[in-house]
């Protein structure tokens, strides 16, 4: 009715299993309710660390895009 062509997840970032849970949960829940051709995108970390509770194979097959939030990465020029 308004336009929207999907929905973008970002969730920064889960803290514990449950939590992983809970997103991948969320993530399929959003792709039943949004068929394709809508779109379901996430913003994903880019660092081990803040990745350590993401269930890449539990959410993946639900999306259609993934961004990786390149402003994680860290280095000599922080």
């Amino acid at each position: 009715t308004l336009g929207y062509d999907g929905v973008d997840v970002d969730w920064e970032h889960p803290e514990s299993k449950a939590d992983t849970t809970r997103l991948s949960l969320f993530v399929a829940e959003l792709r039943r309710v949004l068929p394709r051709p809508r779109l379901l995108s996430m913003a994903v970390p880019a660092t081990d660390w803040n990745a350590r509770h993401y269930d890449a194979p539990a959410f993946l097959p639900h999306l259609d895009w993934v961004a990786v939030m390149a402003y994680d990465l860290y280095g000599v020029w922080s």
